[in-house]
C-alpha cells in the first residue's frame, strides 16, 4: 500500500461543527451589539482559528480592544457547549474503522484552539486512536505553515511520500502543497470545490468512502 498515514482536518472534515461555532459568535456579537448572522454565513469565516472567525464576523469598525474582549467571551461560551450540535458527517466512522483496520496511522491537525480541538475529539472520536490530535499551540505556526505537518510526519514514523493531507478548505490543500504530501479536498465541508482546486488538491473527494479507495490505489 502507497500510503501509510492520514493527517485530517477536524471542522467541516471530520465533524459538521457550523452550528455550535454560529451559536457561539452569534451570543457573543450580541453582547457587544453587534449583527449576527446566519449559520451557513460561518462557512466563510472559520478555518484560521477563532480569533479570525470573530474579526470576520464583525463589522470594520470593531476595534483590536472590541476584538480581544470578545475572542474571550468566545472562548469562554463555545467551550460552555462545543458539541451540542456538532457530530461526525455520514460515513466518517466507517471511514476510520476502515483505515485502522488497515493498520493506517491517523492523525488531526486543526486551526481551532488546541484546548478545544482535544475537547471535542475525546468526546466525539474517542472510538479511534489518532497519534495525534492537535490544535493551535503558542509559538507554533498555524497552517498553512508545514511546522506542525512535519513534526507529525517525524512522530508518525513514515515518509512524506506516504501521507496524505485531508481537508475542507484552500488552507489545508496548502498546508498539504506546503507540507510536500498529497492533499485530498472532501466537498462536504464548509468550502466549495473551485477554491479547492485553486489552492492545489491533488484530489477531491464527494463521499468519505471514495478516500478508501485512494489509499488502495
Amino acid at each position: 500500500m502507497k500510503y501509510k498515514a492520514v493527517i485530517f482536518d477536524l471542522d467541516g472534515t471530520l465533524l459538521y461543527t457550523l452550528g455550535d461555532i454560529a451559536l457561539a459568535l452569534n451570543m457573543v456579537l450580541t453582547e457587544l451589539d453587534m449583527p449576527t448572522h446566519p449559520e451557513e454565513a460561518y462557512m466563510k469565516f472559520v478555518g484560521h482559528g477563532l480569533m479570525e472567525t470573530l474579526k470576520r464576523a464583525c463589522p470594520e469598525q470593531c476595534s483590536e480592544e472590541i476584538l480581544e474582549k470578545g475572542y474571550l467571551r468566545v472562548i469562554e461560551e463555545y467551550s460552555k457547549n462545543p458539541v451540542i450540535g456538532t457530530k461526525p458527517y455520514e460515513g466518517i466512522s466507517q471511514l476510520l474503522d476502515s483505515l485502522i483496520d488497515k493498520g493506517i496511522k491517523i492523525a488531526i491537525l486543526s486551526n481551532k484552539e488546541d484546548k478545544l480541538v482535544k475537547y471535542i475529539a475525546e468526546k466525539l472520536l474517542s472510538t479511534w486512536h489518532f497519534l495525534t490530535i492537535q490544535g493551535i499551540l503558542p509559538d507554533v505556526p498555524p497552517k498553512p505553515d508545514p511546522f506542525a505537518v512535519n513534526q507529525i510526519i517525524k512522530d508518525m514514523n513514515v515518509e512524506f511520500s506516504e501521507a496524505i493531507f485531508v481537508g475542507d478548505s484552500g488552507v489545508d490543500m496548502k498546508t498539504a502543497a506546503n507540507s510536500g504530501l498529497l492533499g485530498v479536498g472532501v466537498t462536504w465541508g464548509y468550502r466549495d470545490i473551485v477554491e479547492l482546486t485553486e489552492a492545489g488538491a491533488g484530489i477531491v473527494i464527494d463521499k468519505p468512502e471514495d478516500l478508501v479507495r485512494i489509499l488502495g490505489e
